[in-house]
């Protein structure tokens, strides 16, 4: 790695991640590794299958390892699951995770944040169901909860991480279908079911049929605080942790179109006052 390379609290790579995308996905990982390595508290949101409820408890350090070979945006092979999607985080080529950044507050304050969910990050779930219960018949089945998403809410003061299960991500897709008219949700819902219909016939599950394909885009939008009363008492008492605890170096954004619309539209300014300044000296020299 080389000196000038930005660097991650905790990650050991000589893959640059300091660009936008890619530093969406390490930044929950390097947060979590922070604060396991320094004793603060992670929330881990998980589901009470036997009560119905989703339930917030302490993230327990001895069995949430996340020391060893660390691969991003990697696909987990194996004869089950047909051309899936690569996970955001894979370690030791055993655990998966997928990652999120999240603002504080969301545009609708009363939510506190809010995360996207997309068709890849559900198949990517499934598969992870699947690998560790292999009995599972129907997504209903009382199958291995484990961590899974690891989530980063932002702010101007620095970062606060959570964790959530495999099974509170299924729930709360479900409950979101259940208590309100999204037909994204019935979708995304109806997209679980069918995955796990075709396992229990073929034991087998196809995200496409040719690794070319594309799958129609399919994204829901959770606002957890919807299902978790107290969430925002337990977000509150998060310990921050600074960026620059666990980010040496700078930063990349990606830009997109209305970046350079805007630049362009600044250009087009200044070169205007360029030219007037221009035009008034001329006119000073002419007195």
């Amino acid at each position: 790695m080389s000196s000038e390379q930005t660097k991650f609290y905790g990650v050991d790579s000589t893959d640059d991640y300091s660009h936008e995308n890619k530093l969406k996905t390490i930044l929950p990982l390097s947060a979590m590794k922070y604060s396991l390595d320094n004793k603060y508290e992670i929330p881990y949101i998980k589901y009470d299958q036997e009560n119905g409820e989703f339930i917030i408890t302490k993230l327990n350090w001895e069995n949430f390892n996340l020391t060893g070979e660390l691969c991003t945006e990697k696909k987990i092979t194996d004869e089950i699951c047909i051309n899936f999607p690569p996970h955001d985080i894979v370690i030791n080529d055993e655990k998966d995770f997928e990652s999120k950044v999240c603002i504080v507050p969301c545009h609708n304050t009363k939510k506190l944040f809010e995360t996207i969910i997309r068709q890849n990050n559900i198949a990517c779930c499934i598969q992870n169901i699947v690998n560790s219960s292999p009995d599972i018949n129907s997504i209903t089945d009382n199958f291995i909860q484990k961590p899974y998403i690891l989530l980063c809410l932002y702010d101007s003061e620095g970062l606060k991480p959570i964790v959530l299960s495999n099974k509170a991500l299924i729930y709360m897709c479900r409950k979101s279908s259940s208590n309100s008219k999204s037909k994204r949700a019935d979708i995304i819902c109806n997209y679980i079911d069918s995955m796990l219909e075709e396992y229990s016939k073929t034991k087998k599950i196809t995200y496409k049929e040719g690794k070319a394909d594309t799958v129609p885009h399919q994204k829901i939008t959770l606002y957890p605080i919807d299902y978790i009363p107290n969430l925002k008492e337990t977000i509150d008492k998060i310990k921050y942790i600074k960026y620059s605890e666990i980010i040496e170096g700078s930063v990349c954004k990606t830009r997109n179109i209305c970046d350079y619309i805007n630049a362009s539209s600044y250009q087009k300014k200044i070169d205007a006052l360029e030219l007037e300044n221009k035009l008034l000296k001329l006119k000073l020299q002419e007195q």
